[in-house]
């Protein structure tokens, strides 16, 4: 099931991130929760700020599928250009403990995804924070993170 995981901020208004409970990527745990979690992700982020067909993101159904395991890839590979601190190509999305993957200078993939999704939230000018946006376009989304309100 996909989490919200709370931020070690300071501030009140910190709405944490989003996170998968499992792994996703081929041969992997794949919950259905989290694999909707991460395709939904994916038809936000990808055609907004890396220039990817709409046509090419299957619709989020929480089945994980070649569709899936090639963004995955492609994410990390285009990513990974854009930042400074880099994120591994191994076609996982991992669940982020931390800021940083233990003992790397590299960042867990779905951090760069959270971070990519409030910039495409914030660019447009949504109403109310990006987790909300998310729950409310992917009902079934919304489902998975009911208990945490």
């Amino acid at each position: 099931m996909p989490v919200i995981t709370q931020t070690n901020s300071n501030d009140d208004s910190s709405i944490g991130f989003l996170n998968v409970s499992s792994s996703v990527g081929k041969g992997s745990v794949n919950h259905e929760g989290d694999v909707l979690l991460v395709q939904a992700m994916f038809c936000e982020i990808l055609p907004y700020l890396y220039g990817i067909e709409s046509a090419e993101i299957p619709d989020p159904t929480g089945t994980y599928d070649r569709q899936t395991e090639h963004l995955i890839l492609k994410y990390q590979e285009m990513s990974s250009k854009l930042r400074k601190v880099k994120i591994w190509k191994d076609g996982f999305i991992n669940r982020a403990v931390g800021a940083h993957v233990p003992g790397k200078t590299r960042v867990w993939t779905i951090t760069y995804m959270n971070e990519d999704a409030y910039y495409v939230h914030s660019s447009y000018g949504y109403e109310g924070d990006y987790i909300s946006w998310l729950r409310y376009k992917y009902p079934a989304l919304d489902y998975y993170l009911s208990s945490y309100a």
